[in-house]
């Protein structure tokens, strides 16, 4: 990890996901990072023997969403920003938010959360008492929940990609025309894990032989 770090001084936060790095959580006790590379099996291994010959990065998240919202804080001189984010969804927003609350000096802009704290269940008795309607996403389609068409980012994309052929081929193919190296090369990842799933278990087998 140090000498990558030297070589690459501009890339601590990819270097710290490639290298599996610990850090310091509460009492001093050294845990891995959800998101390390090692969370997903024989990722590093089918990226050392399959590199990626396109570009990959999550640049659109970041112009798309990210920056237009702080230039509007910004410039509307905004001194709280309020989200809709629930500590229930999980991932990301679990492990950076503890609480509904956040104070920012950097920016000048605290953020609430009021349905921080939301369950699954008080949101479904919120949406009975005052009668929300929800996107046919969800009433017809069957998603159980949305972000950005076709984000190749999705853990169960492939599910989704079934479900907007379906019901919206037009989408679909606009999907396939931004995103399709991205779908194939995560295709070719999950053919490596099942590869590397039965070595794995071929070799135990002559091991307990």
């Amino acid at each position: 990890m140090e000498v990558l770090f030297k070589k690459y001084p501009k890339c601590k936060t990819a270097l710290q996901w490639w290298c599996n790095a610990y850090y310091t959580a509460e009492n001093d006790v050294q845990q891995m990072s959800r998101f390390s590379i090692s969370r997903n099996k024989w990722l590093k291994e089918f990226l050392m023997q399959n590199p990626p010959d396109f570009p990959i990065s999550n640049k659109c998240c970041e112009y798309a969403k990210k920056k237009p919202a702080k230039r509007f804080i910004k410039e509307t001189y905004a001194d709280l920003e309020i989200t809709g984010i629930r500590k229930a969804e999980g991932g990301i927003r679990s492990a950076n938010y503890k609480s509904c609350f956040s104070e920012s000096k950097s920016k000048g802009c605290n953020t609430y959360r009021p349905i921080f704290w939301y369950t699954d269940s008080d949101k479904r008795d919120y949406e009975k008492f005052y009668g929300v309607e929800h996107s046919r996403c969800y009433t017809e389609y069957g998603l159980k929940r949305t972000g950005c068409v076709g984000c190749p980012f999705d853990q169960k994309i492939n599910e989704e990609l079934d479900v907007i052929m379906q019901n919206e081929p037009k989408l679909y193919q606009a999907a396939i025309n931004i995103f399709g190296k991205s779908y194939e090369y995560t295709r070719k990842y999950h053919e490596f894990q099942k590869m590397m799933k039965l070595q794995e278990k071929d070799r135990n087998k002559r091991i307990r032989r």
